[in-house]
C-alpha cells in the first residue's frame, strides 16, 4: 500500500467533561467503531479464549516493558523517569528504519535514549534531587536538540543521495526516516519541557506526582475509577504529547494511550502496598482503564480475526486482514534481534484511519472481556477467564507480538508524523 500523504497535525477535539474522561474513552471508541462498520468477531473471540494457556497468559500479562537496570536516587526521580519514558513510548511507525540502523525496533530505541539521557546527565546535585539527570530536568527537556538524541540512539540524521550532476558521487544530505523520528523526539521533549517551566514545574515527575496526589484526594472519597480519571485529565489537558484524540467526520475519538500506559507504569512500579514508595498512593488500573492501543495491539486483532475489517467503510482498512504466518523453530525470534535488516510494514494509514481502527481495536478489548466473564461460567478450567481484564490483555496481547515467532513475523501497521504511539 503507498505512503500516506503528510499533512499538517489538526487540532485535536475538545475535552470531555471532568470527571468522564474514562468513559468518553471507551464511548466515543464505540461509536468510532460502528460508524466504520467494523464489526467484532464473537467466533474468533471465543477460539481466541478457549486457545489461551494460563500459565503463558499469566506470564506475559504484565510485560509492558518496565523493568530497569538502574537505581534511583529518590521518588521523584523515579517517578520522572517513567513519564519521560510514557511521553516517549512512540515511534513506531518508524519501527522499520529502526531495525534497519540499530538492530532493535522502536521502544528499545526510546528505552536506549533515556537510559542514555539519564547515565549522561551529571552529577550535578541540584538535577539529581528533582529529576536524577540534569537531561531530564524540565530545562534539560526544554533544551535537548537533535545531535545529542542521534548520538545516544547511535544513527544518522543524513541520508546518501546521487548527485544531482556527477552520477559517480553520492552526498549526504540531511533527511530520512531517522532524522524525521530525531526531529519527533526533539518536538515533543522542547514543547514538553518549556510548559512544565511556564507553569513553575523544576520536573515532569513533580507534575506527576502533584497529578496523582489531586487523585487520591478523589480516590479516597469516590473509588479509583473517579481518582483514575482525575490524573488522566490532569495529564491530557496539560500536555499536548499526551492528548491521544481526533476528530473524525463522525465525532472526537479520545484514546489517550501514553496516559494510560503512564497511569499503569505508575501502578505497576510503585503502587503495590509493599513498595519502599507505597507512600505515593496510584489508583488501581486492572479495574478502571482501557487498554491502551499502539499499533501492535490492532495488528495482533486484526490477524486474529477478532476484529473484522471485510465490511468496513473506509477503503484502506478494509483491504486489511489476517496474513499467512510460517512457525518458527524455539529461539528463531529472538536469534533475529539485534540485526539490522528491514521489517515488513502492514498498511501505511493516515491519522484518521488510524485512529478508526485503533478504536474498534480498543471497544473490541471491551467485548474480550465480557465475552470472557460469560465462558469463565461454563466450565471449572475456564473460571479463571472471569479475572480477565482490558490492562492485562493488552499486556498479554504486547507481549506476545514479541514472544511468539509467528506472530511476531505479521508487518504491523504504520502512521508516520505522530507521537502518540
Amino acid at each position: 500500500m503507498p505512503a500516506a500523504s503528510s499533512t499538517s497535525t489538526p487540532a485535536p477535539p475538545p475535552a470531555p467533561a471532568s470527571g468522564t474522561f474514562i468513559s468518553s474513552v471507551r464511548r466515543s471508541c464505540r461509536v468510532a467503531r460502528e460508524a466504520a462498520s467494523i464489526s467484532i468477531s464473537t467466533a474468533a473471540i471465543d477460539a481466541f479464549l478457549l486457545s489461551l494457556d494460563r500459565a503463558t497468559f499469566d506470564r506475559l500479562k504484565t510485560q509492558h516493558g518496565l523493568v530497569f537496570p538502574l537505581q534511583f536516587p529518590n521518588l521523584t526521580a523515579e517517578v520522572n523517569f517513567l513519564a519521560i519514558l510514557s511521553l516517549l513510548n512512540t515511534l513506531s511507525g518508524y519501527r522499520s528504519a529502526f531495525h534497519s540502523a540499530t538492530g532493535s525496533g522502536a521502544y528499545q530505541n526510546v528505552q536506549r535514549l533515556l537510559f542514555g539521557l539519564y547515565l549522561t546527565g551529571g552529577d550535578d546535585a541540584a538535577s539529581t534531587a528533582v529529576s536524577g539527570s540534569s537531561h531530564l530536568t524540565a530545562q534539560g527537556l526544554a533544551n535537548l536538540s537533535a545531535g545529542t538524541v542521534a548520538e545516544l540512539l547511535g544513527v544518522s540524521l543524513h541520508e546518501e543521495k546521487k548527485h544531482d550532476k556527477i552520477e559517480a558521487i553520492t552526498v549526504g544530505i540531511r533527511g530520512g526516516p531517522m532524522n524525521e523520528a530525531v526531529e519527533l523526539v526533539v518536538g515533543l521533549c522542547n514543547d514538553t519541557g518549556k510548559r512544565l517551566l511556564d507553569a513553575g514545574y523544576p520536573s515532569l515527575g513533580a507534575f506527576v506526582i502533584e497529578a496523582l496526589k489531586d487523585a487520591e484526594r478523589l480516590t479516597a472519597d469516590r473509588g479509583d475509577e473517579a481518582g483514575a480519571d482525575k490524573f488522566i485529565e490532569k495529564v491530557v489537558t496539560f500536555l499536548p504529547g499526551f492528548n491521544d484524540a481526533y476528530q473524525l467526520p463522525t465525532g472526537p475519538v479520545y484514546v489517550f494511550k501514553k496516559a494510560f500506559f503512564l497511569l499503569q507504569a505508575l501502578h505497576q512500579r510503585l503502587g503495590s502496598p509493599s513498595s519502599a514508595s507505597s507512600s505515593l498512593k496510584v489508583p488501581q488500573t486492572t479495574t478502571t482503564l482501557p487498554m491502551f492501543v499502539d499499533n501492535v495491539l490492532p495488528t495482533m486483532l486484526v490477524q486474529l480475526g477478532i476484529v473484522d475489517l471485510s465490511s468496513c467503510v473506509v477503503d484502506a482498512l478494509k483491504r486489511w486482514g489476517p496474513v499467512e504466518t510460517k512457525a518458527q523453530e524455539p529461539g528463531a525470534a529472538e536469534a533475529s534481534e539485534g540485526k539490522r535488516e528491514a521489517k515488513d510494514e502492514g498498511p501505511t494509514l493516515t491519522a484518521a484511519e488510524a485512529y478508526t481502527v485503533r478504536a474498534a481495536c480498543l471497544d473490541a478489548g471491551v467485548e474480550v472481556v465480557k465475552r470472557a466473564k460469560e465462558l469463565a461460567k461454563t466450565s471449572a478450567d475456564k473460571a479463571w477467564l472471569d479475572q480477565l481484564n482490558e490492562v492485562d490483555l493488552d499486556g498479554y496481547l504486547w507481549a506476545v507480538a514479541k514472544d511468539d515467532g509467528a506472530l511476531r513475523s505479521v508487518p504491523r501497521m504504520v502512521e508516520r508524523n505522530t507521537v502518540m504511539y
